[in-house]
């Protein structure tokens, strides 16, 4: 028979086990968001832990189009690019059986109608909240590569121009999503937002935004007020 103090041994190193585990993952979150804000501040981006509100408000009417999947921002980034600003976070899912998403954010000049642009893949959960038909392009190949959808159809194609269009299938390309909400270009992954990642992020957002035609901004653009630069202080 097993005696009654080795009975008590084993509870109370099990116990100890429990309490040891939770004080290591109390620390390691600081410690992990502490490495995050120095990577951060090193760029001269502004670094905030998590929020329980959406960092912006058209991701945000995004996310509650597609049924509030996500349950909070974590590792937010915000920064400027330009004569612009970004803004980068990871979204948590509310079902933990679900990956988080790493979404970067590039705010424009102006507001346009909503876009997207997605390949098969990730991203394409959020892309099939909008409803509606696929909207054909007239390049097949490109067709092949993207799902587009659009709130105007007409708008839509003049925005994918020949050169856009030529820059998107490019093999190199590594966002595999692009949307455009109110002032907001994004694009999404699936997996966590590493800090040293949203400079090449930032890249193919800013290509895609080089490459909007002058006549869409004219006809469609909506000027919006520019948000002041964060930086370091």
């Amino acid at each position: 028979m097993v005696s009654v103090p080795l009975i008590v041994l084993g509870a109370v190193t099990l116990v100890l086990v429990v309490i040891l585990t939770l004080v290591i993952r109390a620390t390691a979150a600081p410690s992990r968001a502490s490495r995050r804000r120095e990577q951060a501040e090193a760029r001269g981006w502004a670094y905030t832990r998590s929020s329980a509100t959406w960092p912006t408000p058209y991701f945000a009417e995004e996310v509650a189009r597609g049924g509030d999947g996500f349950a909070q921002a974590t590792g937010i980034v915000r920064g400027p690019l330009g004569e612009t600003t970004f803004t980068a976070f990871t979204a948590i899912p509310r079902n933990q059986a679900e990956r988080a998403a790493g979404v970067v954010i590039l705010h424009l000049h102006a507001r346009l109608p909503r876009f997207c642009a997605a390949q098969d893949g990730p991203g394409q959960d959020r892309y099939s909240a909008w409803g509606g038909p696929d909207l054909p392009t007239g390049w097949p190949e490109f067709d092949r590569l993207y799902r587009v959808r659009a709130d105007d159809p007409v708008y839509a194609r003049q925005l994918l121009s020949p050169e856009l269009m030529a820059w998107l299938a490019a093999p190199e390309r590594r966002a595999r999503t692009f949307t455009i909400v109110g002032n907001e270009l994004l694009t999404w992954h699936e997996g966590h937002l590493h800090i040293d990642e949203v400079s090449d992020w930032l890249i193919e957002l800013a290509g895609f935004a080089q490459r909007i035609p002058t006549e869409v901004w004219r006809v469609y653009g909506q000027l919006v007020t520019p948000e002041p630069a964060v930086v370091r202080r």
